[in-house]
């Protein structure tokens, strides 16, 4: 994971000296509409800076990209440690997909009690499908082996 890092850092280098001066000074706004427009290397190139300052909407975006493969070669780890500052944060989703991982226990020792930490926080701020999954568990409602 400390590799990858490494990695992330110098394309995020790459990426602002080889854009164009303005892009320097991109924003959140900017970063998150070549998201949305799936104009993933861009956004990139903008958030990732942002989320090594500690952006959390930067960070969750990051998450995002390396959790599904848009922009970045896919890297579940990668995806957790965004998501984990993220959550740290106080983003929601973050702290909704911490809880997954957690509750599947493929990318992480499965740990009830912390998806339900994580799931509750969520579900604290509004998170609903954080709420639904907190009281699944609690209430032993998932169906294992489907």
């Amino acid at each position: 994971m400390r590799h990858t890092r490494h990695a992330l850092a110098i394309s995020i280098a790459l990426a602002i000296c080889s854009a164009p001066l303005h892009a320097k000074a991109a924003s959140i706004e900017q970063g998150l509409a070549a998201y949305r427009s799936q104009h993933y290397q861009d956004a990139f190139g903008i958030l990732g800076p942002l989320a090594l300052q500690g952006q959390p909407e930067a960070e969750l975006a990051l998450a995002r990209m390396y959790h599904a493969g848009r922009g970045v070669e896919q890297d579940v780890r990668e995806a957790m440690y965004w998501y984990c500052h993220a959550a740290n944060h106080g983003i929601a989703e973050a702290q909704f997909q911490l809880g997954l991982f957690y509750l599947d226990g493929n990318v992480v020792s499965e740990d009830e009690e912390l998806a339900l930490n994580w799931f509750e926080k969520a579900a604290d701020q509004g998170h609903l499908q954080a709420a639904r999954l907190r009281r699944m568990v609690l209430n032993n409602e998932l169906l294992a082996g489907c």
